[in-house]
């Protein structure tokens, strides 16, 4: 019962350190959150289906500053939430198109279009990103990176450059002995 105990013990650590060194694939993220900080206590939720990392950055400016104002105290901001999501495109950065009919439904297929649609799984593990515990992850968006495979090289042997003689195996071999040449000795 005590070695049962023990190997099975021993399978679910050998198990796990497999599983550490796992590779990831990223889901396709589409809803994001704002940073909380002292201006923005109550982080708020954004739509973006792009890849312009500049964007996030003005969604978080645009609430650190604007939704509270510059010269409102942080301690009087009772949490406004907006009635309708806020939507973000590559269309139109920067402006919150929501107000123009934009739901989370676009957003969700603007991240979807620009997943790569035809890859080799191979040329996709080109652009994962290691991590210091071993681990991989491959972003959603990421672009297949091709590494073409190495051409093959020359023969490492040099060809003669005099004539090769061929001299067929018959002729290399001894003829075998005569019946009349075999001496045969017979013993009284």
């Amino acid at each position: 019962m005590m070695f049962k105990r023990a190997f099975i013990l021993a399978a679910a650590l050998a198990a796990s350190s497999v599983a550490s060194a796992a590779t990831v694939f990223e889901p396709v993220q589409y809803q994001y959150r704002t940073v909380q900080t002292f201006h923005n206590p109550t982080p708020q939720y954004y739509y973006y289906g792009g890849s312009d990392p500049r964007v996030h950055e003005y969604v978080a400016k645009y609430y650190d500053c604007v939704q509270l104002g510059p010269n409102t105290p942080s301690h009087n901001f009772v949490g406004r939430v907006p009635l309708t999501p806020i939507v973000y495109s590559d269309c139109a950065p920067y402006m919150n198109l929501s107000t123009y009919g934009y739901t989370a439904v676009d957003a969700q297929n603007e991240a979807n279009a620009s997943v790569p649609r035809y890859f080799r799984k191979r040329d996709l593990m080109n652009a994962r990103i290691v991590l210091p515990d071993g681990s991989a992850v491959v972003p959603a968006q990421a672009e297949p990176v091709y590494i073409p495979e190495p051409k093959a090289s020359a023969a490492m042997t040099r060809p003669a450059a005099t004539p090769i003689l061929i001299i067929p195996k018959r002729m290399l071999e001894k003829p075998a002995p005569a019946a009349a040449e075999q001496k045969v000795v017979l013993a009284k």
